[in-house]
């Protein structure tokens, strides 16, 4: 991580990273898959990609434990935005490995 990055600030951008829709019964929703990708990947020319998966794998960590909740249908539907987050998380993550593979293949030939 860089000197003048800790992974606390690093945790707060990623979550405001991550999209979720406002209504999650609405018939037409943005892809907040594809808006939290495009976010993320704003990040890697601000932060080094390993930083990041490890700031998206503490927030994945935090969500988990929202959407692991027991309770009623209410319970169920407030855990729906967390349920969306963390699956554009486990997406981000994906991207970004996905990302670091690329570079390390570019930079092999490279060598």
């Amino acid at each position: 991580m860089d000197n003048n990055t800790d992974l606390v600030e690093l945790t707060t951008v990623v979550q405001r990273c991550i999209a979720t829709t406002d209504n999650p019964f609405a018939a037409e929703k943005p892809d907040t898959r594809q808006l939290t990708i495009e976010a993320i990947e704003l990040l890697t020319g601000q932060y080094r990609i390993a930083d990041i998966i490890t700031a998206l794998t503490a927030e994945k960590e935090r969500l988990t434990g929202f959407t692991q909740q027991r309770g009623g249908m209410l319970a169920y539907e407030l855990s729906l935005s967390y349920r969306e987050a963390l699956y554009n998380c486990d997406a981000a993550i994906a991207f970004l490995h996905s990302t670091a593979v690329q570079q390390n293949s570019a930079d092999n030939a490279n060598a």
